[in-house]
C-alpha cells in the first residue's frame, strides 16, 4: 500500500513538473515571438520547431497543399517511372532522370545518404513551355532501389519536394525541415516516420536511450543552423497539423 502511494505521489510530481515546464516553454515562445526573434533562431530549438511547422503548412496551404495521399498502383513499376509519377503527383510538368548508385555519401547523422537531387542555379518558370522540357537529375541509393516501393516512394517524394519548392521559389525553400513538411503534406506522411532515421520509441524501459537520441538529434540541429530534417518526435504533430489543414481546405 505504501509502495502504491509512493508511486502515485511520484506520478503526480512528474505531471506537475511537466505542466510547469510546458507553461514555461509556452511563455518563452510567446516572449520570443513578441520581441521578433526570427525563424532562423527559432528553428534551432526543438520546442519552437512545432510553431515553424505550422508556419510552413500555412505557406504550403496557399499553394494547394495538402495533396491527396500518394498511392502506387503497379508494384512492379521501375524506380524511374515511379519518380516521374511522383513528379506528376506534385503537379510538375517537367521530367526526372534517375541515377542509381551504390553509395551517395554520408549524411549529417552518420548514415548513408538514401537519395539526392541536383538543383541548378537557373530553373524555368513552372508554368512555361521551357519547364516541360526541363529535367531534374535524381540520385537513389541502390539499397533502396532494390527494396520496397513504399520506402522508395518516401525517399523520392522528399527529393521531388526539393524540386517543387525550388521551382516555385516558395518561402524557406532551402530548408530541409520545410522539404520534409512539404513531402508529408504531399501525401507521403503515412510511411514517413519509417524513414526518419530515429526508430526508438519513447517509453520508460528505454527512456535513457531515447533521451540520448533526442539530445544527439538536437545537437545536430544546432550544428546545421536549424536546418535538420524532421525528427520522429515531430512527425506525429505534423500529421495532426496536416489533418487540420486538410479539413480547413475541405471547408473552403
Amino acid at each position: 500500500m505504501l509502495l502504491l502511494m509512493s508511486n502515485f505521489l511520484i506520478f503526480l510530481e512528474n505531471i506537475k513538473m511537466t505542466f510547469v515546464l510546458g507553461v514555461f516553454g509556452i511563455l518563452i515562445i510567446l516572449a520570443m515571438l513578441y520581441f521578433g526573434i526570427g525563424k532562423k533562431m527559432l528553428s534551432k530549438i526543438f520546442i519552437f520547431r512545432f510553431w515553424l511547422i505550422i508556419e510552413y503548412l500555412k505557406i504550403l496551404s496557399e499553394a494547394g497543399f495538402p495533396l491527396r495521399e500518394f498511392s502506387i498502383e503497379n508494384r512492379k513499376i521501375s524506380p524511374e517511372e515511379l519518380l516521374n509519377q511522383i513528379g506528376l503527383h506534385y503537379g510538375l510538368s517537367c521530367s526526372f532522370k534517375l541515377n542509381i548508385a551504390e553509395k551517395l555519401g554520408i549524411g549529417s547523422n552518420g548514415g548513408n545518404i538514401a537519395g539526392s537531387i541536383g538543383i541548378p542555379a537557373e530553373i524555368p518558370d513552372p508554368k512555361s513551355k521551357e519547364f516541360e522540357d526541363f529535367t531534374f537529375n535524381v540520385n537513389l541509393s541502390a539499397r533502396f532501389a532494390k527494396g520496397d516501393r513504399s520506402d522508395m516512394s518516401v525517399i523520392l517524394g522528399h527529393e521531388v519536394a526539393h524540386a517543387y519548392l525550388f521551382s516555385h521559389r516558395i518561402e524557406d525553400y532551402r530548408s530541409e525541415l520545410m522539404t520534409d513538411v512539404c513531402a508529408m503534406a504531399a501525401g507521403f506522411s503515412e510511411n514517413y516516420d519509417a524513414m526518419s532515421g530515429i526508430r526508438i520509441p519513447l517509453n520508460r524501459s528505454n527512456m535513457e536511450e531515447s533521451v540520448k537520441t533526442f539530445a544527439k538529434e538536437q545537437f545536430e540541429n544546432f550544428k546545421r543552423g536549424g536546418n535538420e530534417y524532421i525528427s520522429k518526435w515531430e512527425i506525429p504533430f505534423t500529421k495532426l497539423a496536416i489533418w487540420y489543414f486538410a479539413l480547413k481546405k475541405h471547408d473552403t
